[in-house]
């Protein structure tokens, strides 16, 4: 993806997030959240993913009232590029992040199954330096 590529379609994921946020009262589209967007080389097309989040089988519903907000979001978005031709949008649900909390499930689980414990969170000590950040000062010290 060239250079524009790329800044254009960081703008489009910027403001359809907050248009879709704050400028959208469809009861069908619930918490969602823009998390790429992916832009055809010529501008034409643009790729909006979004993760739904708890809303468990409810991605159609939330896709349909995406499609019928997409020529309110795309004027919006259209204003905010100043291109001649705004892309044309098209809506796709991210597996990504639901691929990935069901991987972590199952990682911990058979972490449990095997009687490993889960990785536990770094802690800090009375004065707020954490084991993990003294242990990189150390290691950076070494390689001086």
């Amino acid at each position: 993806m060239s250079r524009r590529s790329e800044r254009v379609a960081e703008v489009i994921r910027q403001e359809a997030g907050r248009i879709i946020l704050s400028k959208l009262s469809d009861p069908r589209i619930g918490f969602v959240t823009v998390t790429r967007v992916d832009v055809s080389a010529d501008l034409s097309v643009a790729k909006i993913y979004v993760s739904v989040l708890n809303q468990k089988g409810r991605e159609g519903i939330t896709l349909r009232g995406l499609e019928s907000a997409k020529r309110h979001i795309q004027s919006a978005i259209g204003d905010s590029l100043g291109l001649r031709k705004t892309p044309e949008l098209i809506f796709r649900v991210d597996p990504g992040i639901k691929h990935s909390i069901r991987i972590g499930g199952i990682l911990n689980d058979l972490a449990r199954e095997r009687g490993e414990e889960e990785p536990a969170e770094p802690t800090a000590d009375e004065e707020g330096h954490s084991e993990a950040a003294e242990e990189e000062e150390e290691e950076s010290e070494d390689d001086r």
